[in-house]
């Protein structure tokens, strides 16, 4: 959805505060980031079905939100539905959201290597680029912190390849 004036987004991502004031916020990140969750834990595209004025008049206005069709784990259900609040304030922060995903063993479901999840955590935890809004990259910038990730998946022996990738990716 792309208008010259007001509005800019895809429509089932964009905030209520987007469609009554063009209000762009961390908290509109929020709620967008609730959708993608929806969907990936349901796999359900939401609201498919409306027209731009039904979704306009149900969702926007009158705040309804999509149903919960099958079984999802409580702490999912919970974050998802704290996460598209028609309020912004109500909604956690990505620090909060970051934190709950980290430290509530409810998030490793069935199917998830503890281990593995607590590994890949440390791995995020201790990468030395953070998003800095007005941080320039240059290739070598880029070139040096792909490398230190290199080095450290390099020293397992089956993963041998991520060189050979490596190096396609710097003679870009």
């Amino acid at each position: 959805f792309q208008s010259t004036t007001g509005a800019k987004g895809t429509p089932i991502y964009m905030a209520p505060e987007i469609w009554e004031s063009n209000e762009y916020t961390k908290a509109g990140d929020v709620y967008a980031f609730s959708y993608i969750v929806y969907e990936i834990l349901t796999l359900e595209r939401p609201f498919r079905e409306f027209t731009i004025m039904q979704f306009l008049t149900k969702v926007v206005n009158e705040g309804y939100r999509p149903e919960f069709k099958y079984k999802i784990p409580d702490c999912y259900r919970d974050l998802i539905t704290s996460c598209w609040s028609k309020n912004p304030e109500e909604r956690p922060t990505f620090d909060h959201i970051v934190d709950l995903l980290k430290n509530n063993d409810e998030f490793i479901v069935d199917g998830v290597d503890r281990d593995e999840f607590y590994d890949y955590i440390d791995l995020i935890d201790n990468y030395s680029i953070s998003f800095e809004p007005n941080k320039k990259f240059n290739k070598i910038t880029i070139s040096n912190e792909l490398t230190k990730v290199i080095e450290k998946v390099d020293s397992k022996p089956e993963e041998k390849e991520m060189p050979i990738i490596y190096d396609q990716i710097i003679n870009i």
